[in-house]
């Protein structure tokens, strides 16, 4: 799903488990470039566990991926 954090423009995806097989956009175009970020997070290693992580794309094409942590009460 698509949310602003910290005036940030991301994707946010929860992860049951680390994917084995390449992700895919589902057919839609605009989530291409946020399945081909976090393809390339899964192959450096940066996700190496369940959880939830929010993904940014910039104009530029470079990405960045980060760890949503929530708070509980």
């Amino acid at each position: 799903m698509f949310q602003t954090i910290k005036g940030h423009y991301v994707y946010v995806i929860d992860l049951d488990d680390v994917p084995v097989q390449r992700i895919n956009d589902g057919g839609d175009p605009a989530l291409t470039p946020y399945a081909e970020a976090l393809n390339q997070a899964l192959d450096k290693g940066l996700i190496d566990k369940p959880g939830k992580y929010a993904i940014e794309v910039l104009p530029t094409g470079e990405w960045n991926v980060a760890a949503v942590l929530e708070a509980v009460e």
